[in-house]
């Protein structure tokens, strides 16, 4: 895969899970490295390069969650397949687990406590809100 196109997944994925106090987001378990390698392999080839070449294709980027926005809407088999495998590499990682707040980058309390959580993951909606009444017990 070109390297530009690699590029796009990356402030995609980014745009996906973006990094924050936590972590790196999808770029700290290679999200677009690893989507690029599934293309290359024949994996969704045709939805994913699809949505790539209208990226390229567009006059002016705009920022990454409008981009994100306009994919949405414009090409949302592209959109669909991308949040959901950045988000399935990202839960998926090992190290992801160990992390205070796993699955989701919310305010957690000591394990045994009851709390309600209402977080969006992903920036802006863009991949999924969450609610949670959780007891640890």
């Amino acid at each position: 895969m070109r390297e530009e196109r690699v590029k796009i997944l990356e402030e995609l994925a980014n745009g996906i899970i973006p990094a924050d106090e936590m972590d790196g987001g999808a770029a700290c378990v290679e999200a677009a490295r690893k989507i690029a390698e599934r293309i290359d392999a024949g994996v969704n080839a045709k939805v994913y390069l699809g949505g790539l070449e209208y990226v390229e294709n567009l006059k002016e980027r705009p920022g990454t969650q409008e981009l994100l926005g306009i994919l949405r809407e414009k090409v949302p088999g592209f959109f669909k397949q991308l949040r959901m495998d950045v988000a399935g590499i990202y839960l998926s990682d090992a190290d992801q687990k160990t992390r205070p707040g796993w699955p989701w980058h919310t305010d957690t309390k000591l394990a045994g406590e009851q709390y309600e959580s209402t977080g969006v993951a992903g920036g802006g909606g863009v991949f999924v809100e969450a609610s949670a009444d959780v007891d640890w017990e």
